[in-house]
């Protein structure tokens, strides 16, 4: 079958979608909507597949049957290029990318961050690779700069999360205290890949667990704020809690895998250097960069649980001195964040609760009622962004850095960043907020951005 006798207007689109992380699942939604309008179909490549529009991304077979039933191959939105998390989720991805080859279909990248990939031989299957995509959209422009240096061309899109259209009318702030949410990256889990468990109840923390149609209820004794938005957008944005692992691709016999050192490996010449694929995730950090390992000497720039731990409850307790404060803990990858946000609810000795963020609806209209938000999570920046909420942004990862410079690049509005906030610099932000006029219309910037390169990449996409 050529593509010309494919379905005109499907594609199958690859993300890290079904894992429970609401981020992703947000792109996912936001595209969906975008491409519903021009009657594009997809098929979603998922952890968790439970549509009939879904197909399970560890089944080699079914991801094959759809990419020559369908026009291309899709890397829609996130950061998959990169191995700081593992090296096989980029091997993951290249190996769809060798997959899509083999069945005679383009592929396309949108709304892509790339990096870090640290390693010669992982940047030069990364060159092979995209080399050939017909289309290749970035996020940010230190994703362009790096595909760069890998003599790849490519143009800036934006992040796929604002495709979602601005909230017109946020809630109004007014309580007798200022409320702080927190959405604190944990720390990795085995490395396995995950997907989310259904029915996860949650017991022997101090801090109340909530999950969409609870009462958000105040830890510790204190009473009621108010309810979760009973609007829910469709159930395959219920995550549920913890994820558990699954262990496809945990070893070097799987059979993507096999697909990419085969059509990797006659492409480049590089068959007697073999793929490896580690058990566990490798902890270093660096910023993108071709450069020898020997010159790439910058450790990881995050703190370990513990001491994250020890500086939000020392932070906490000096501004709860200054004022009345309320903190909610919001764990946007509860695989992840839910240990750390309950070992920090239990330390803290001023009013908290621990929400998780299950739809898009119930996490904006959380955040709607924060003074500030501390998150050195993306999506949790980008949501509160969404949410027109003042933050502060810690930078722990180097698309925290790009996000926050895309947003300055592209509205001019200032976000707080810094690895971790003094006392005085959260004061400061609570005593003098950015106007709601001026969250407003940097999200609106993105948004725009975010349209004008769905455009392009329909564009492009229609070309075939």
């Amino acid at each position: 079958m050529t593509a010309q006798q494919a379905e005109p207007k499907r594609i199958v689109i690859a993300g890290y979608y079904g894992f429970g992380n609401l981020g992703d699942e947000a792109i996912r939604v936001a595209l969906h909507e975008e491409l519903a309008k021009l009657s594009i179909d997809a098929f979603w490549l998922s952890a968790s597949p439970q549509g009939a529009d879904e197909i399970d991304r560890r089944s080699l077979l079914r991801v094959y049957t759809a990419l020559r039933h369908c026009r291309a191959l899709v890397l829609g939105g996130g950061g998959l290029l990169q191995n700081r998390t593992s090296n096989r989720s980029l091997l993951y991805y290249l190996g769809l990318i060798a997959l899509a080859r083999i069945a005679r279909r383009p592929v396309f990248l949108f709304g892509q961050g790339i990096g870090p990939i640290n390693g010669r031989f992982a940047q030069e299957l990364t060159r092979i690779a995209l080399k050939r995509a017909s289309y290749i959209g970035c996020r940010d422009q230190q994703s362009v700069n790096f595909l760069r240096t890998l003599e790849l061309d490519a143009v800036i899109e934006g992040d796929l999360f604002f495709l979602l259209p601005p909230v017109e009318a946020p809630a109004t702030r007014s309580s007798e205290s200022y409320h702080i949410i927190l959405s604190i990256k944990g720390g990795k889990n085995d490395g396995s890949l995950c997907y989310p468990k259904r029915g996860f109840k949650e017991e022997g923390s101090s801090a109340k667990i909530l999950t969409e149609g609870q009462d958000i209820s105040t830890a510790k004794g204190t009473k009621s704020t108010k309810e979760s938005e009973s609007e829910a957008l469709d159930h395959n944005l219920k995550l549920g809690g913890i994820a558990q692992p699954i262990t496809a691709f945990d070893n070097p016999s799987s059979s993507i895998l096999r697909v990419l050192r085969s059509e990797f490996s006659s492409a480049s010449g590089l068959a007697s250097q073999p793929a490896s694929v580690p058990h566990e995730p490798e902890l270093e950090i660096t910023t993108h960069s071709c450069l020898p390992r020997r010159h790439r000497q910058a450790k990881r720039q995050g703190t370990d649980d513990g001491e994250m731990v020890e500086r939000v409850v020392h932070m906490l307790d000096k501004v709860s001195h200054r004022t009345k404060i309320s903190v909610t803990l919001l764990p946007f990858f509860p695989t992840q964040d839910l240990d750390l946000s309950k070992r920090i609810a239990d330390r803290l000795n001023i009013p908290c609760r621990i929400v998780r963020a299950d739809t898009i609806d119930n996490t904006i209209h959380v955040l709607e009622d924060a003074d500030l938000v501390i998150s050195s999570r993306l999506h949790g920046l980008e949501f509160a962004l969404r949410a027109e909420a003042p933050m502060i942004a810690l930078s722990e990862d180097a698309k925290i850095d790009a996000f926050v410079a895309e947003v300055r690049d592209a509205s001019g509005f200032e976000i707080h960043c810094g690895r971790f906030p003094s006392s005085e610099q959260v004061m400061e932000v609570l005593n003098s907020p950015p106007s709601p006029e001026a969250l407003h219309a940097a999200y609106r910037a993105m948004h725009a951005r975010a349209i004008e390169g769905f455009s392009r990449f329909v564009a492009a996409l229609e070309k075939l």
